[in-house]
């Protein structure tokens, strides 16, 4: 949940003159461990007038229960400060107080809160933030995906304010993809990333599911390596090594454009995976020439989430230019 909610403090309210950015990101491990990194700046920007002059503020941020602090960060008097580990003992002369007695109850949620006393002078900024996670109960159990699951996140807007504005950011790792069930959801999703990014103009709720990335990987690019016994091929997904035959791979030059140079035969001896995405295939037969062009057809090949390479076979063509070793 993002919510919190923010009160001006004392006479000549400065309101008016703060923008408020808040970013809230969210990452979820292999192991469907949920990090979180909640981060609030104040920019001050007004000047000294009969209408603007310190701004000094309370805020009252809302932590899911059961979340477990991983530090707490800030700004005060232009100096940033570290809370980790016992966060509870450290001295902060009114700010970062965590108060665990005081609960809220909403649709069966329980909310812990963090405190914090703001003040920002005109033209000067402060931030603060918190860093906390949740363990997965889920664990896997009988053979299950700990990560197949749904995340839910409300996002509330304190009624009432203006220049408040949101990032918020939801990563899954490689080997899964996000599902927004919500017809009318705002933000933009691309594949395992959930963005949003602007002023909040009402409360909304986002409901995302986990599923297993389903899609065959994708070439992004091919080439000679560094001599001419080596072709490399870089796909977007780490490629299952076991899935790599030599008898699966097959090599002819189509160059038409130096029919003396045309390779005859190219003879791939071995093949390896190297850094997960990049797949080298090292060949006998290719002759130094200005110009490059052959085809490799590849049978069977999968990525570690067992997805076929698509179609299969498959061709990739390759034109070289300017090549000469």
């Amino acid at each position: 949940m993002i919510g919190s909610n923010i009160a001006n403090l004392g006479s000549r309210k400065s309101d008016r003159y703060i923008k408020k950015d808040i970013s809230y990101d969210v990452y979820i491990d292999a192991d469907g461990q949920i990090y979180v990194s909640q981060r609030f700046l104040y920019k001050h920007n007004g000047e000294y007038n009969a209408f603007s002059t310190l701004y000094n503020g309370y805020q009252r941020t809302m932590i899911p229960f059961g979340a477990q602090m991983r530090s707490i960060y800030g700004s005060i008097n232009n100096q940033d400060y570290l809370l980790l580990g016992d966060y509870n003992n450290q001295s902060f002369v009114r700010s970062f107080n965590l108060n665990k007695q005081h609960n809220i109850y909403e649709q069966n949620y329980v909310y812990n809160t963090l405190e914090n006393y703001i003040e920002v002078a005109p033209d000067r900024e402060t931030y603060f933030g918190y860093d906390y996670f949740f363990e997965n109960t889920k664990k896997g159990n009988n053979g299950e995906d700990a990560m197949i699951d749904t995340y839910h996140l409300g996002v509330v807007k304190q009624p009432g304010s203006e220049q408040t504005y949101y990032h918020i950011e939801i990563k899954v790792p490689e080997g899964y993809l996000l599902q927004v069930e919500n017809q009318n959801h705002q933000g933009y999703l691309r594949e395992y990333v959930y963005t949003y990014d602007g002023e909040l103009n009402s409360d909304f709720l986002l409901d995302l599911n986990i599923v297993r990335d389903t899609t065959p990987p994708i070439i992004l690019d091919q080439k000679i390596g560094h001599d001419l016994r080596e072709i490399q091929v870089y796909f977007d997904k780490d490629i299952d090594e076991s899935s790599l035959f030599l008898g699966n791979i097959q090599i002819q030059d189509t160059d038409r454009v130096f029919p003396s140079k045309t390779d005859a035969s190219i003879h791939p001896y071995k093949v390896e995976v190297i850094s997960g995405k990049q797949l080298n295939i090292y060949v006998s037969g290719i002759t130094d020439q200005p110009d490059e062009a052959y085809s490799i057809d590849i049978v069977g090949l999968q990525d570690v989430y067992e997805n076929a390479l698509t179609p299969d076979p498959h061709t990739i063509t390759v034109i070289q230019n300017n090549f000469t070793f």
